[in-house]
Formats: C-alpha cells, structure tokens, sequence
C-alpha cells in the first residue's frame, strides 16, 4: 500500500502489524509500531534515542504517515538502528513475563533483518558451515566450564547464522515443575561458595539439572544473551562474578551460598 510517496509493507507480529517503510532504498520502522509489537513503552525507546543523538539521529527519519485523524509526521528508524535501539533495552529488568519474551522474539527477528540475513526459507544465502561448527565446538566447551545450558547454545548460534530450522529438533523437555532434588548428597564437598557443577556433585546431578531447579524456583533467569543471572530472590543466596577464562571472553557465573542447598532439599552428611 502507498500513503504519498511512500511505500509501506505491513508484516504481522502477534496481535499488531508492523510497518516496514521503504525510504531511499532502505526499510525504516516507525518507533510506536516497535512499541506496540514488543509491549515495551514508547515513551521508554524515544527517551534512549534522545538522550544519544549522535549514536541514533543517523539512522532515524521522519515520515508523514496517515492516521484515522488525517496524517502526521512520525519518527522512524532504519533496521540498523532498530536493533541497535533494543540491545539497550535488557529483557532482564522486565518483569512482565510476556513482555519480556516478546522483546527476546523481536530483537531476534530484528538481528537477523539487520544482518542482512533473508528470514525468507527461500533465501539464497550460503552460511559458513565451518564457523557455525567451530562455535559449536566452542560453546560446548563454554558449557562446561560455565555450567550453562548446551542446548541453549547450541541454538544461539543456529540462529545467528539463520538457521533456526534445525534448533527444533534440539529443544528440550517442556519445562516440569521440580520441587525438589534428590539427598541425601553421597560426597560432603560444601565450599563457601558453589557453582551449579559443585552443587550437582553433591547430589549426582549436572550442572544442566541444577540450573534448571533454580530456574523453575524462580532464583535465576536468562537475561536477552541467553546467559543465566541471579532474580532479586536468587541474590539473597548468592552472588554473580564475572570471569576471564583462557578464551579471553568474560563471562559471568553464578556462585551460590550453601543456604541454598536446604531450599534444593540437599542434606549433606558431615
């Protein structure tokens, strides 16, 4: 459809549509229509691309839009600048937990959009294979020394490359609700702090099946990198520490307290 000289191509995204606006030989999105499809306030989004001018007045325009009053003139960002706009907006202070998964889905969408990467299942770009294979290898790597879950991995960089077909068949169980894990432990291994390794030592358990007790009780979260980070609640039994292992790559592990080990039902035997 055209309003004026403009060429507009609406996509639809759950409950909303959003407006891709053709402008120059390039796409721009007006920022309500990112509003309104992430449930993220615009308010929140044009106070960022304000207070950094420099960083956003370079991908933004203005387009004259219709409106069911008549017409008026809207703010609008280019793809690059949109999915720069919603890196600076962490998933991991939302507390809505619809919300909070609407933005994750959309800020993929929009890597892959700004990355050039066609989201079409005809596109005709060739990904690099032997990369995909060596993050593969290293995100395997990763997960073991961080505890992080694989299976999360291993699909982040599917979908970096654009192939989120093939993470189907490696997506885990339907969460299960877990209200406890076994004990008593075999090997009385308590430090001062843990992490989910040396808690999983105690019990028979890997680090996979901790982080995932935790999660379902609620003590930690995956922020918009996939990476685990403590809840409020999760912070009254331990602390975050950002490494620097060998890769050169910080990350950041969770070490628990062992009051944590009596809400997990972990006795350990002295």
């Amino acid at each position: 459809m055209t309003t004026e000289e403009l060429s507009i191509t609406e996509v639809a995204w759950g409950d909303h549509r959003l407006r891709l606006i053709q402008l120059d030989g390039e796409q721009y999105i007006p920022v309500g229509d990112i509003a309104k499809v992430t449930g993220v306030r615009k308010r929140a989004y044009l106070s960022i691309m304000d207070k950094t001018p420099d960083e956003f007045s370079p991908f933004e325009r203005g387009a004259q839009l219709s409106t069911p009053g008549g017409s008026q003139k809207t703010r609008c960002i280019n793809l690059t600048g949109a999915y720069t706009l919603l890196k600076r907006i962490s998933a991991n202070h939302i507390k809505n937990e619809d919300t909070r998964k609407k933005l994750i889905e959309f800020k993929e969408w929009m890597q892959l959009r700004a990355g050039g990467i066609s989201i079409s299942p005809t596109s005709t770009t060739e990904p690099d294979y032997g990369a995909i294979l060596n993050k593969i290898k290293f995100v395997k790597e990763l997960s073991g020394l961080t505890g992080w879950n694989l299976l999360e991995l291993q699909k982040e960089v599917l979908r970096e490359a654009g192939l989120q077909s093939l993470t189907w068949h490696i997506e885990p169980a339907q969460k299960e609700e877990v209200k406890a894990l076994p004990a008593p432990a075999p090997k009385p291994k308590v430090k001062e702090y843990m992490t989910a390794t040396d808690i999983g030592e105690l019990c028979g358990m890997s680090a996979q099946q901790i982080n995932k007790f935790l999660y379902n009780n609620q003590y930690i979260i995956k922020d918009d990198a996939y990476d685990w980070r403590m809840t409020e609640l999760g912070r009254e039994y331990g602390e975050e520490r950002v490494l620097e292992p060998s890769t050169g790559i910080l990350v950041i592990t969770c070490y628990w307290k062992p009051s944590i080990l009596e809400k997990m039902n972990i006795r350990v035997k002295g």
